[in-house]
């Protein structure tokens, strides 16, 4: 787990980060999955300084002495020069000449509203023991195709997130599945079972979608494929959840709504008892990479994303 960052930004503003479920199964990549690679012809535009920050996971059996551990990162990088009638450094890359597109992060950092019980940097806390959900709406600033994504989330405790665009709660019908722009926690057979009145409206999202025109673009749903063992270690039941796909194509469009759905529940009775307070503090991002002629990183603050709202 690594962010370097934009000395000056939000410390989850995510310049360059890696987690833990940016890593691939074995057969799938593994570790080699960890470094980001733009398109051909691109590349991320960051201010410098740049901080690191960085930490790992010690999967080595309990008692084992201390472990001495380091970081080394290597960043390919070059200078952005604006237009201009001066001679041109060598190693200038501008924008307008063609040869690189420069991308923007636009971070849709989807949270309930009022944000309770927030832990660590951009997190907020959802019972740990009970199935909650809550939806977020907005619209998009600009106009760019998407160039590359990633999503990132808690896995022992989110067990779906979805955006929809060209949509709005309203025609998907989420009030009428009892959900809303706050976190709300369903017990009981509503939640608790496949048949439960309140799931199987949910799970009606997909013919809500056809018939509204709306599509979904973006979509984690937490599943056995995604989860890789190592016994022995801290982290719940011993279960790390490993690399999702990220978007699908789409254009993204100044005004275009969307809806990002959030369903929350623990994988397991462990992870149900395992947080203090009971209370789990969770991401879920969706982290959306586009060239935005004009728009200098980082367009972030604490609250979400410029290019939305």
């Amino acid at each position: 787990h690594f962010h370097v960052e934009e000395y000056k930004a939000d410390w989850f503003a995510g310049g360059l980060i890696a987690h833990g479920d940016d890593q691939c199964h074995a057969h799938a990549g593994g570790v080699a999955c960890l470094v980001h690679r733009h398109a051909p012809g691109h590349v991320q535009r960051v201010t410098t300084p740049l901080s690191v920050d960085a930490d790992v996971n010690d999967v080595r059996a309990a008692g084992s002495p201390p472990l001495t551990h380091w970081a080394v990162v290597a960043l390919k990088s070059i200078r952005e020069v604006p237009p201009s009638s001066e001679p041109l450094p060598a190693d200038a890359a501008v924008r307008s000449s063609g040869r690189l597109q420069a991308l923007t992060q636009m971070r849709l950092a989807v949270m309930p509203l009022p944000v309770r019980n927030p832990g660590y940097p951009g997190t907020y806390g959802v019972p740990s023991n009970q199935t909650s959900a809550f939806f977020r709406e907005g619209r998009f600033l600009v106009d760019t195709p998407l160039a590359w994504s990633y999503l990132h989330t808690h896995g022992h405790y989110v067990d779906e997130m979805a955006l929809y665009v060209n949509a709005s709660a309203r025609s998907l019908g989420l009030g009428e599945a009892g959900l809303s722009p706050a976190l709300r926690g369903y017990t009981g057979t509503c939640w608790s079972t496949p048949t439960g009145a309140c799931r199987t409206a949910l799970r009606g999202l997909a013919k809500q979608q056809a018939s509204a025109g709306a599509r979904r673009v973006c979509h984690f749903k937490r599943t056995s494929a995604l989860s890789e063992r190592v016994p022995g270690t801290e982290e719940i039941d011993g279960v790390f959840y490993r690399k999702s796909t990220g978007c699908i194509p789409f254009e993204i469009a100044r005004g275009l709504p969307f809806v990002a759905v959030v369903f929350a529940s623990p994988d397991s009775r462990a992870a149900s008892s395992t947080p203090a307070g009971g209370i789990a503090p969770l991401h879920t991002f969706f982290r959306l990479f586009a060239a935005v002629p004009g728009v200098l990183a980082p367009t972030c603050n604490r609250g979400g994303c410029y290019l939305w709202h």
